[in-house]
């Protein structure tokens, strides 16, 4: 896998554990382009890992059916994501 710029968390976890940005995209009932910029960091015109709160409940439902761990806090950043996410490619 290419690495990514787009590491920034909460965004960069989430696309990483539940199938990649088009799989996000999906989940949210957005476009590939809109999930990549929620894993940009404002510097470069995006969210600096922000996810907007409308599509928390679709994340966290998705999350559950995949037995992956992903919480409110955690998508809120009030949480800390294990320091092993490795800056991978994120298609």
């Amino acid at each position: 896998m290419k690495k990514s710029k787009h590491t920034e968390l909460p965004a960069h976890y989430v696309i990483l554990h539940l199938g990649g940005i088009r799989r996000v995209a999906t989940i949210c009932q957005v476009t590939p382009s809109a999930v990549s910029r929620w894993a940009t960091p404002t510097t470069d015109g995006g969210t600096g890992g922000v996810i907007p709160q409308r599509h928390w409940p679709a994340l966290i439902a998705e999350a559950q059916e995949r037995h992956a761990s992903l919480s409110i806090d955690q998508l809120a950043g009030a949480h800390s994501f294990t320091s092993s996410i490795e800056k991978t490619s994120i298609t």
